[in-house]
């Protein structure tokens, strides 16, 4: 849980939020490089190096995200509805897809998240993977940090149109009156308008239409870990808010049954069977170091 005393208030974009996310709009995107599924190939896709088979779209065009064996995470105002059929995929292009069902759900407390349940558990043959929650220790850890923004380009249901565009994270804020806490956002500003934001990454996304319920994520060790779930837009500066995932950890694994979510960051603590192996290869260490002759 951040501390309140760690939060940046930023109250004067609440009147310019806008509730509902449409087509991601990416500076400079194409198919080459955005869109996951392009049918040239992946190979200079920008996420072709991460596992992206998490992520399901709805007959609906509501958004899946999944956080592990049968639950997964949407956004509350645009979530899917019990008896949708969701999809997923393996990989990116010409990858196997298979299909599920959503059983039902329900918000996570008063934000807009929304914990959905798959009628049944992935099937290990698959190769369907949830996602991670980053948890880090303090805010700093997550601003300025570089993110992959997940959406539909101009939000048509079709394979090919799941596009990835990067941002930054600029902060993290209390949108209390807005009716949901501790929301993210990143900016896009790649002409400049507003120069104090981050504006030089490549491939800049914002989320619009359609896109709300879809996931951030910053890369941690090597793998993707879910940062936040797209909820809202503002229009000057710019801007797209997500839900902050990692303050809504307990209560998320409060509502799950039987599962739980996985987390990785520096505020995670590694299991016990880690912290024996830590402890013994320092014993060992010390323990050659002692019989060193100088």
């Amino acid at each position: 849980m951040i501390k309140k005393s760690t939060i940046l208030i930023f109250l004067f974009f609440i009147g310019l939020v806008n509730g509902h996310l449409s087509a991601l709009i990416i500076d400079s995107g194409s198919d080459e490089y955005n869109n996951r599924f392009n049918t040239t190939g992946d190979s200079n896709f920008i996420g072709k190096a991460y596992d992206w088979s998490g992520v399901g779209w709805t007959a609906g065009s509501r958004w899946v995200t999944m956080v592990s064996d049968s639950y997964f995470l949407s956004a509350n105002h645009w979530h899917p509805s019990s008896g949708d059929t969701v999809t997923f995929w393996e990989g990116n292009y010409g990858s196997t897809s298979h299909t599920y069902t959503v059983g039902g759900g329900q918000r996570v407390g008063s934000t807009d998240l929304w914990l959905g349940q798959l009628t049944t558990t992935l099937d290990s043959a698959h190769s369907i993977n949830p996602f991670p929650v980053l948890m880090h220790e303090t805010v700093n850890e997550y601003v300025y940090q570089e993110i992959f923004v997940y959406g539909a380009q101009q939000g048509n249901n079709v394979t090919g149109e799941h596009w990835v565009g990067k941002n930054v994270v600029d902060a993290i804020g209390d949108l209390a009156s807005a009716g949901f806490i501790q929301q993210f956002f990143a900016n896009q500003d790649p002409d400049g308008t507003y120069p104090w934001l981050n504006s030089t990454i490549a491939y800049e996304a914002k989320g619009e239409g359609g896109d709300s319920g879809a996931p951030s994520f910053h890369v941690y060790d090597g793998q993707l870990a879910l940062t936040g779930i797209h909820w809202a837009t503002s229009n000057d500066p710019s801007s797209t808010f997500d839900t902050f995932v990692s303050e809504y950890y307990s209560s998320i694994n409060s509502l799950m049954s039987g599962e739980s979510l996985s987390a990785v960051g520096t505020a995670v603590i590694p299991e016990p069977a880690s912290l024996l192996l830590l402890v013994l290869a320092s014993f060992t260490i010390l323990h050659r170091r002692r019989r060193i002759k100088v």
